[in-house]
Formats: structure tokens, C-alpha cells, sequence
């Protein structure tokens, strides 16, 4: 009798519930792995990666805030004495789990990585609804983890193709272009932006979720139901404290998708103008006493001097969703054209206005044009995929194009030089600040990234300028205000004036020196004559304001 071997099929376990399950899984994995690999914490060190180096400059002191800081009053940990007005609440999470206990680097990457892990969901199902097709779904998050930009063409003019290229490709440490610093095509499209911003992958998380009961009634004419919409409203009333543009984006889809259709506003238009409503004290508090700065800036980044310029700019950085996007918008049905249409309108609106004190800020807006326009991209490989011989090979191709540049900027990342910060329990002079100085004292620093008392949350008068200016706060004001106190002829009693009206308790001098103050420290004469109550080999010196200025009456009392 012949054997016969017993057949199986793998295909019930590759459709419905199954892949969808071990989808997650891919996405979660993929997304702890960056995050952890990017950020670690053990033995009292920091241990960051270069391109995340600036960035952290500012999310560890707010973290720190939270945590260590008691940071009740929501004030801005790097500029003392004014609320925060950057979106602090994913930052304020992490500081709550480092609070309870977790490991600072787990809590950050942990929620870093279910922001990441729920957009990637969120992208596959979008793509999966829209074209009724879980490929699209599939290549909509490869396109999104793969940036299509033409950096592979600069890649090669420094690193000429050659039989081991591929060597070239994978040892890699740094990025070929670094717009808009160094390079022509912008690291906005890189995934360093979602290692960097850690909050920024649940933000658009967060977008695509209020975005959702319309989307589902354009792609399948049904409603979610009054549970998940009540969520979805609830959800949103946190939005503008995770992140400035959430609403706006999602006010922008929803009042044009409106006005394209109207016979959306019936059974939609209460559940939207309940979200709204409820966003507006999040709202008025992230923008109290800030007003709306729309200043007309055209060309993004890099300010191009004519249209050919501004055209060649784009070109390189969009690559071939130059072509696809036009070709997209006629191909698809109605809902692909408003979804493309709006973030097309985020584009123009990226490179005509400016909307905060930072231009680079427009990344935010670019970054979900990309979104969508890789959502709306996906849907139409995956019909060339499911086409003819010839359609199943462009497909091929386009996909092998869009994606080239994100397989040569992922080794960059992944092979880039770990840098350490050691915690405030092996830095002296943190230690002595924490034990000798009371808990809202304000510092001022000598410089202005990772300064010591910023490592425990404390009140910094004013951190890296960068930061606080960004934010809309006057920082550079604050700058000129106190540079007289480290002037070589620095009157004492001016001084001491100067510094009780700023209410700033200690002054801490770095070792190094920073971009400012422009004169050096080591020569003001206000410090030659002070006397510090801590000093350490290492270049720190510590000065009392109270015990320097008791004359003005305000008597040194340790703490």
C-alpha cells in the first residue's frame, strides 16, 4: 500500500482574525525593538543615541518634572516661572510610571512603542477598509517604515555602486543627507523622527482614531457604534495636550469632508461637534496668552529662492509619490480624492505659512501628508499587484523605488554611536543640589543642555534657548535680561537686584562653555568675588543667591 502524505493548509491561518493577529505582533515587536535599541537606562546612565542626544535634552528634564519635581503646577521645567505650553502629556505619563517605580528607559519606551505599535495598526486597518484589500493594508505600513525619498541617490554619489555596495548600505552610521542642516532631502521623513519625538507616533495614532467613524461611513456606509463613538470623543478632549495639531488636522478633514459631502453631517456632525466641544479647555489652556502666529513664509525648510529650486527640493525629498499623487487622486474613488485632496491642503498650507516661532515645526503637518498620501499609494499597488503580469511587475517596481531610500536611512539609525549621561546619584554636584537645596528652588545655569539640577526635575530659569523658544516662550529675552551677571564689570548690588527680581535662588557654573552667556564666565566679577558653597574638581562651583545677597534682605537659609 503506498504511504501517503497528509495534506495541510496553511492559507485558514493566513486570512481573517489569525494574520491579523500575528500582524500585531510584527508591528509591537518591530516597535519595542527600535525604541529599546535607541534608549536604554541601567547602572545610574543614560545611554542615548547621538541622534536622539538634542531631542532628550528636553524630554528628560520634563519627564524629570513629573516624576522628581512634583510637578503639580505644570510649570516649564526649563524655563521657571511659566506654565508649559509644548504637549506635555505623553511626557507627564512617563514621569507618573517612573514615579511608581519603572525604569525610566522601559516606561518611555514602552509607551514610545504602543504609540508606534497603534499607528502601524491603525495604518493597516485604514488601508484594509479603504480598498477592501488587507495588502494595501500591509504595504500602506511598509511604505510609512520605509521613507520614499530619492537619499539613496546621494548615497551613491559618496559611496559609488559597486558588487559589495550592499556592505556599504548596512555598516552605515550616519545619514547621507541631514536636511535640513546638512544635505538636501529632509531626516523628517526617516523613522529618527519617531525615535526623536517620542510622542509623536501616538499623536497621529490619535488622529487616524478621531479620524475613524468617518472614514468607515465613506469606505463602508456604516456607523461605529454609540459605545466606541463616546470613547472616541472622550479620547479626544486629552488630544491638544498630546500634541498642538491633532485637532487642527482633524477639524481640517472633517469641515472639508463636510462641505464635499454633505449628507455626512446628519449622522456625524453632533458626534464631531461634541469632540470639538470637549477639546476647547485643553485647548484654551495649551494656548492661554499665546496668540495664533500665521506668518507668511513660503518654501518650508529650506526658503528656496525661486519655484524651479523650491520644485527640485520636493522632488528629491517626495521621489515618486511626486508622480503617484496626482496619479492616486484620479484613480481612486471618492473618499481616496478627499483623502488625498486634505493632505495635499496640509502641504500647500506646510510651504506658504509658518505656524509657530519654528519653521521646522511644519514637519508635523508634512509628516501626516505623508501618512495619507502613503495610505492612498498602498491601495493602488495593491490593484497593480492583483492586475496582469506586466501590472504585478510596475507594481513591483514602484514598491521596490518607494521604499529603497528607507532600507539605506534604517542602518543609520540602528548603527548609531551610543553616547552615555550619567544620572544625578553619579554626579556630585546633582547629589549635593538634591540634599542641600530646597525642591523649588530655581537655578541658573552656566549652560543650557543636561544641566545637573534639570537631571532632578528642579526649576531651571532658563534651559537650552532652543527649547522654551520653540514653545513660544520668550526665552531670548529672558537671555538678555540676565547676561549682565556675567559681565567682567558686573556691579554687585545691580546684580543682586537683578537676580531676587528674577527670583533665581543658586547659580551653577559648568565646566565648558556654552553659546552663552558670550562673555565667559571666569571672568565676571561678581563670581571672582563670590564664594561657593560647593565646588568640585570636575569644574562645577555652585553660588547662593541668598547667602551672596543677604544685604538686600534676604538672609542665606541652607536647606
Amino acid at each position: 500500500m503506498k504511504c501517503r502524505w497528509p495534506t495541510f493548509s496553511l492559507s485558514p491561518f493566513f486570512r481573517g482574525k489569525y494574520l491579523d493577529a500575528a500582524l500585531f505582533l510584527l508591528f509591537l515587536t518591530l516597535s519595542w525593538s527600535l525604541m529599546q535599541h535607541t534608549f536604554e537606562y541601567r547602572d545610574n546612565t543614560f545611554f542615548i543615541r547621538d541622534k536622539l542626544w538634542s531631542d532628550f535634552g528636553a524630554h528628560i528634564p520634563l519627564i524629570r518634572s513629573f516624576s522628581m519635581g512634583g510637578n503639580h503646577a505644570l510649570e516649564h521645567p526649563l524655563f521657571a516661572g511659566q506654565p508649559i505650553r509644548y504637549h506635555f502629556l505623553f511626557y507627564s505619563w512617563v514621569g507618573l510610571l517612573e514615579k511608581a517605580g519603572v525604569n525610566i528607559a522601559v516606561a518611555l519606551n514602552l509607551l514610545s512603542a504602543a504609540g508606534l505599535t497603534l499607528l502601524l495598526w491603525l495604518l493597516y486597518r485604514l488601508g484594509s477598509m479603504m480598498f477592501a484589500n488587507r495588502l494595501a493594508g500591509f504595504i500602506a505600513v511598509v511604505l510609512f517604515w520605509f521613507n520614499g525619498s530619492l537619499s539613496f541617490l546621494f548615497f551613491f554619489q559618496k559611496h559609488p555602486f559597486h558588487g559589495a555596495s550592499w556592505k556599504d548600505i548596512v555598516t552605515a552610521t550616519h545619514f547621507t543627507s541631514f536636511g535640513p542642516w546638512n544635505g538636501l532631502v529632509s531626516i523628517f521623513w526617516t523613522l529618527n523622527i519617531y525615535t526623536n519625538q517620542r510622542h509623536l507616533a501616538l499623536s497621529y495614532a490619535f488622529i487616524l482614531a478621531c479620524l475613524w467613524p468617518l472614514l468607515k461611513y465613506a469606505c463602508q456606509g456604516t456607523l461605529l457604534s454609540r459605545r466606541s463613538m463616546t470613547a472616541i470623543v472622550l479620547m479626544a478632549a486629552l488630544a491638544p495636550l498630546l500634541h498642538h495639531a491633532i485637532i487642527p488636522i482633524v477639524l481640517t478633514y472633517v469641515v472639508i469632508w463636510f462641505i464635499v459631502s454633505p449628507g455626512f453631517v446628519r449622522p456625524l456632525g453632533f458626534y464631531y461637534f461634541l469632540m470639538f466641544l470637549c477639546t476647547v479647555p485643553a485647548l484654551w489652556y495649551i494656548r492661554a496668552g499665546q496668540p495664533l502666529e500665521i506668518v507668511y513664509c513660503p518654501g518650508f525648510v529650506q526658503q528656496p529662492k525661486n519655484f524651479l529650486e523650491w520644485g527640485r527640493y520636493w522632488f528629491y525629498n517626495l521621489g515618486l509619490y511626486s508622480v503617484m499623487i496626482p496619479a492616486v487622486f484620479f484613480w481612486g474613488k471618492k473618499p481616496v480624492k478627499i483623502w488625498v485632496g486634505v493632505a495635499v491642503v496640509f502641504f500647500a498650507a506646510s510651504n506658504i505659512w509658518r505656524f509657530s516661532p519654528d519653521m521646522f515645526n511644519n514637519h508635523k503637518l508634512i509628516n501626516f501628508f505623508m501618512i495619507s498620501v502613503q495610505v492612498a499609494v498602498a491601495g493602488f499597488l495593491a490593484s497593480c499587484l492583483a492586475g496582469s503580469r506586466w501590472f504585478k511587475m510596475a507594481g513591483l517596481l514602484f514598491l521596490f523605488v518607494l521604499t529603497f531610500s528607507g532600507i539605506v536611512d534604517l542602518f543609520p539609525v540602528l548603527n548609531d554611536h551610543q553616547g552615555e549621561l550619567r544620572d544625578f546619584r553619579r554626579s556630585p554636584v546633582a547629589v549635593w543640589l538634591k540634599d542641600q537645596t530646597p525642591p523649588d528652588a530655581v537655578y541658573l545655569c552656566t549652560t543650557g543642555m543636561y544641566c545637573p539640577p534639570s537631571l532632578l526635575g528642579r526649576r531651571i530659569y532658563i534651559g537650552y534657548v532652543y527649547f522654551p523658544w520653540s514653545a513660544g516662550l520668550p526665552a531670548y529675552e529672558r537671555l538678555r535680561t540676565i547676561e549682565p551677571v556675567f559681565h567682567p564689570a558686573a556691579d554687585s548690588a545691580a546684580a543682586c537686584r537683578l537676580l531676587k527680581q528674577e527670583k533665581i535662588d543658586f547659580i551653577i557654573v559648568e565646566p565648558g562653555h556654552d553659546a552663552w552667556p558670550e562673555t565667559d564666565v571666569r571672568e565676571s566679577s561678581l563670581l571672582k568675588n563670590w564664594e561657593p558653597v560647593f565646588s568640585h574638581q570636575e569644574g562645577y562651583r555652585v553660588y547662593s543667591v541668598g547667602r551672596e545677597c543677604a544685604f538686600l534682605g534676604n538672609p542665606y537659609k541652607p536647606f
